[in-house]
């Protein structure tokens, strides 16, 4: 493990696959043993030693050789069959830390602590618990290690006349003509032992004539509630069990959501909608592509061995739960979601949906969810295993934009700067961060504080006055988005940009080229805001990105906080250009499209002009924000602003005329 893997790992908290330990007690023996086991049997992870679990400071191990003694004598003992852990010592500044790490996916499942046996000695892992496997577990644990799904086993006692023919029919009428025999190759039927068909339990749980005695728990039951809690203070207004085939439940679940949604007009005030006469749309307040697809996948990855629990869909006034029986399949993380990385608990059930029309592409849902929320201004949607349950939230009210001011955004900038730089260092002292604003070092402090407890940064240290201690952005709050408009393509580029596979700036720019094929360009370190342009005020470069000022000419001006017209234009003025001409930024730039850059206060802080149809910005929970290379991007680029925006390609000459008759006119060029 390198040193920036262990930075990575120390600004998580625990969870499934993370766990923190200052030392290994002698009455610890066993509830390590459990972590292990329970690791080994869901999705594996690393436990670190030398680090406290609540506050993460680094205290680091004193006696490193025994404590690795201990740890391979307990893992030994403790555990069938047997587990070989990767034992790591590494170190942070001048103390030392132990990782341990156990590999998930093993054919040998399931573990568990061999003074208990199996039946009471199985552990899994969910959020930071070590939770006691129960029988359903076990028994999808060892479905697992012999490559058997639920869904594929025999419906014993029953033959093919338990499904329903017409229903399989019906559901692929616009798709293809379904005969009997096609019952066998969608593997809604198998071959039992007499030789004859007879229903799987996919079969019977899709298309089933009595389906619901036989899976009580696959149906959906709709809630609508008059509060944000299931307080009984707050009533019921509406419910309703669906207990249709799956395949017509969706839309009926869809149909329980808009009876209770708002459908609202949007005014399209662009150029293209005008010129067609087109300035009014329509759409539901709540992203029911969102809906539809977080029902879709509640169905496609429910646990049917749970007879205990349906799907539910909880509607409240302020977000809609979506929870289906079953934890995520084993090996999957939440991060792995969000990365596109997906299995199918029910292989059959899921090619079905495929070929209905349901999935378009396995594996893209969980960020076909997020898109439709970021448009819609939502929150991002929050993805967790319950118990034995999986949950998504789907918030239906406008998020609240954070409140910085602009040193806050300055700081944060900086971090960006640090995450996304070729650096194998992600973080900043706060000394360092000093260093690169014009506060004191105690006001940095506090501001580096406030930003640790609203969740956007975390910190790293021995304690909580270590002077080495460093901050560093976090991972979730920086994304990488592809505008481009073949979406197959741009999905490939996200998947490698964020997968972690990639540690440099460098390695990055070579895989977009071979995507690509052409060359791509980093920014060049110079250029960057820190090192000095921004420091006269806020000045854009909107004339050099329009060609009509060389780059020597524009630092010049700059450095003699010149304000002529005919090099550089103020961020007034751009607003004014943009309201003259009535433009409204477009999801995908082409060549010449304006890129302007604004902070959380919508002041214009940077525009440019792209000269390729790539431009590679950095998404987060705040905002959108240019990444550290682009494309042939024709302009100084800078990290300022905490919003892009792209607009339609504009004319030069005519930017030049209306700026000097602007001007002419006695325009304030102040901020």
């Amino acid at each position: 493990m390198e040193s920036s893997d262990l930075i990575e790992l120390l600004q998580k908290g625990e969870g499934k696959t993370l766990e923190y330990k200052q030392e290994l007690s002698s009455k610890s023996h066993e509830s390590l043993a459990k972590t292990v086991c329970a690791f080994a049997n869901t999705a594996g992870g690393h436990i670190l030693f030398g680090i406290e679990d609540k506050t993460k400071y680094v205290v680091g191990v004193l006696n490193i050789q025994a404590l690795e003694a201990d740890l391979v004598n307990i893992i030994d003992t403790h555990i069938t069959p047997k587990i070989i852990p990767d034992i790591e010592i590494l170190p942070y500044q001048d103390k030392t830390i132990l990782c341990v790490r156990i590999h998930p996916n093993s054919p040998l499942r399931p573990y568990y602590l061999s003074k208990k046996g199996g039946k009471k000695g199985t552990f899994i892992r969910i959020g930071s618990s070590n939770r006691e496997a129960d029988l359903q577990n076990i028994e999808e644990l060892e479905r697992i290690s012999r490559n058997v799904s639920f869904e594929e086993q025999l419906c014993v006692g029953l033959d093919e006349s338990a499904i329903d023919l017409n229903a399989v029919v019906e559901s692929f009428a616009s798709i293809r003509q379904i005969e009997f025999k096609d019952l066998l190759t969608l593997k809604l039927t198998t071959v039992g032992s007499h030789g004859k068909p007879v229903p799987t339990n996919a079969g019977m749980i899709l298309f089933g004539k009595e389906r619901i005695r036989y899976f009580p728990n696959a149906k959906i039951k709709a809630v609508r509630f008059s509060g944000i809690t299931r307080d009984p203070n707050y009533k019921i207004i509406d419910q309703k069990e669906i207990d249709s085939y799956l395949v017509i439940a969706v839309q009926e679940a869809v149909n329980f959501i808009k009876k209770h949604a708002n459908y609202e007009s949007m005014v399209d005030t662009s150029q293209h909608a005008e010129q067609w006469n087109i300035q009014r749309t329509e759409r539901w307040n709540i992203p029911m592509a969102a809906i539809r697809e977080a029902i879709t996948n509640a169905i496609v990855h429910t646990d049917y061995s749970h007879k205990g629990s349906d799907i539910h869909i909880f509607m409240y006034q302020d977000r809609i739960e979506i929870q289906n029986p079953g934890l995520l399949v084993t090996g999957l993380t939440l991060d792995d979601l969000v990365k596109g990385i997906s299995k199918l608990r029910n292989p059959v059930i899921g090619n079905i949906f495929n070929k209905l029309g349901f999935i378009e592409q396995y594996g893209s849902g969980i960020n076909e969810i997020i898109e439709e929320c970021q448009k819609y201004g939502l929150e991002a949607p929050k993805f967790e295993e319950l118990a034995t349950h999986f949950r998504v939230t789907i918030y239906t009210v406008p998020k609240k934009t954070p409140s910085f001011d602009e040193q806050d955004n300055i700081i944060l900038d900086i971090l960006r700067y640090q995450y996304f730089s070729n650096r194998k260092e992600k973080g900043l002292s706060t000394k360092e961060i000093t260093e690169r604003t014009h506060l004191t070092q105690r006001a940095t402090r506090v501001r580096l504080a406030s930003l640790v407890q609203k969740g956007l940064i975390s910190e790293i240290g021995k304690s909580a006055t270590d002077p080495k201690k460093k901050y560093y952005l976090r991972e979730e709050y920086a994304k990488i988005s592809v505008f481009i408009g073949f979406d197959k393509l741009r999905q490939d580029l996200e998947d490698i940009l964020n997968s972690g596979l990639l540690r440099d700036e460098q390695e990055k720019i070579q895989k977009v080229e071979e995507i690509l094929k052409f060359k791509a360009t980093p920014i060049p370190p110079e250029w960057h805001w820190q090192q000095g342009f921004f420091k006269k005020g806020n000045v854009n470069c909107f004339a050099f990105a329009l060609g009509l000022a060389d780059f020597e000419s524009y630092r010049a001006k700059i450095k003699q906080g010149s304000n002529d017209p005919h090099d550089f234009a103020s961020s007034l003025f751009v607003k004014y250009f943009l309201e003259h001409k009535g433009l409204t930024p477009v999801d995908y730039p082409e060549k010449n499209s304006l890129v302007v850059y604004y902070d959380q206060n919508e002041s214009i802080r940077h525009v440019g002009i792209v000269e390729d149809t790539l431009s590679i910005t950095i998404r987060s929970k705040w905002g959108t924000f240019p990444v550290i290379f682009k494309h042939r991007l024709r302009d100084i680029p800078s990290s300022y602003g905490s919003i892009v925006r792209f607009y339609p390609p504009i004319d030069a000459e005519e930017a030049l005329r209306l700026f000097k008759a602007w001007t002419s006119q006695g325009r304030s060029m102040n901020i």
